[in-house]
């Protein structure tokens, strides 16, 4: 049985990583589009408006699902699918003090989240960074230090895989930095946890930022028993 279920395992892995390269070579072909399939356009930040999102500089639109999947772009929605939930089902509400018992403000007083089925659920969102602000030479010469972090839970009727890879990328969206988060979780992990990442010294030339998370159940079944991820954040540190 802990064979099938490291084998079952493995093969998500795997499709993540051939979805992953496939769409890295979709935007260097046709750029960066949204889920409607149009490219973002100038008149604001990744072509949103200021209120999809916290007000302290965190450049992911639609952070908690409060838009449902508006301005991500999914990549795979396996089994029931992406889902939004108002409220976490099948773990803890959402935490109002980190482990420190700071504040937690990640997720702008909203209380819902994004949830995985039992198949391979990943989506991404690509920021321009020159759009959203910053100047080149800023980029360049500067490199301020870029933050990412986001929160993930599992459910408590099944073991669950989170997944999150952030890439710097250059002008012609070629990698630059890259980070990967993989979490398996148990069945009862229903306790929120936050995986955080800075980038700095990252050299010349970075002008998007890619934000892609995934997560699946372990078990083949019916419904969102996958890991859910909510308050994602990628704030350029000025």
């Amino acid at each position: 049985m802990a064979c099938e279920c490291l084998s079952y395992i493995a093969c998500i892995l795997l499709c993540y990583v051939i979805i992953l390269i496939i769409s890295r070579w979709l935007a260097q072909r046709e750029g960066t589009s949204g889920p409607d399939g149009n490219a973002d356009t100038p008149d604001s930040p990744n072509g949103g408006d200021e209120a999809d999102g916290p007000s302290d500089g965190n450049l992911l639109r639609n952070n908690c699902g409060q838009d449902g999947l508006k301005y991500w772009t999914v990549m795979s929605n396996q089994g029931d699918g992406w889902l939004v939930e108002n409220k976490p089902v099948g773990c803890d509400p959402l935490p109002s003090v980190d482990a420190d018992g700071n504040p937690v403000r990640d997720f702008g007083g909203r209380t819902s989240c994004f949830a995985t089925s039992s198949r391979l659920c990943m989506m991404e969102q690509v920021i321009d960074l020159v759009l959203s602000g910053f100047s080149r030479e800023e980029l360049d010469k500067k490199q301020p230090p870029i933050e990412i972090s986001e929160w993930y839970a599992g459910h408590s009727e099944c073991g669950s895989t989170y997944l999150m890879n952030v890439t710097l990328l250059d002008e012609n969206k070629q990698n630059v930095c890259h980070y990967k988060a993989e979490r398996i979780l148990s069945k009862n992990a229903g306790q929120w946890k936050k995986v955080t990442q800075k980038f700095s010294k990252y050299g010349p030339g970075i002008r998007y930022v890619s934000f892609n998370h995934a997560g699946s159940c372990s078990e083949d079944k019916p419904g969102h028993y996958g890991c859910k991820m909510t308050g994602g954040i990628v704030r350029v540190m000025k």
